[in-house]
Parts: structure tokens; sequence; C-alpha cells
């Protein structure tokens, strides 16, 4: 990462009284609705790491927001995941569960 970079979110936290986070040029969170095929299934068994070298750091179920995930966590029909990776990772997702694909 670029010096500039760093300042830059170094300020933006210390404006925003929040902690720094620096995921790495490339590298965002993200979220994409769970996908027909994960639906009902649980974290190990979507494989979704295996498959496309994402992470999953958390569930939003409707109004709950779920951050402690294990394997045997289902993934509900209608909830949204939120992962972090790269654009190539988020491809590789799109293309292993049939979701479309949209650059962010």
């Amino acid at each position: 990462m670029s010096y500039a970079s760093l300042g830059a979110e170094s300020l933006f936290a210390l404006i925003g009284g929040r902690e720094e986070v620096i995921l790495g040029e490339g590298v965002d969170v993200f979220t994409r609705p769970v996908p027909a095929k994960l639906a009902g299934k649980t974290l190990v068994d979507g494989a979704i790491g295996t498959l496309t070298g994402l992470c999953v750091i958390a569930l939003q179920d409707h109004d709950e927001f779920v951050t402690e995930l294990h394997s045997g966590t289902v993934l509900p029909a209608g909830a949204e995941l939120v992962m972090i990776g790269s654009l190539q990772q988020r491809a590789a997702f799109s293309e292993a569960f049939g979701t479309s694909y949209e650059q962010i």
C-alpha cells in the first residue's frame, strides 16, 4: 500500500473515532445474498473458502447481525453473507454459486 493510502486510512479512522483497519490493496469487505445453492447448508458444507478463497466474517439475517460464526452455522435463504476478499475471489464466488458478479 502507498503512504498516501495508509495516511488517508489513519486520518479517516481518527476522525471517525474508530480502530484503523487496513486490509491491503485490492481486498475489500462486501456483502452478497446467500445463493440458492447455499441456502440451508452449513458454512462447512458450503465450502465457500475452499472454492473461492473468500472468508465469511459475518451473516446479516433480517435484523440480526451474526459475527460469531462456526463451521455448523446454517446459511438461511434471504440472508446476506459479509465476506472479505479480492475481485478475483468475488468472481470465483459468482462462478461457483451462480450469482451475478458486479464490481463494487
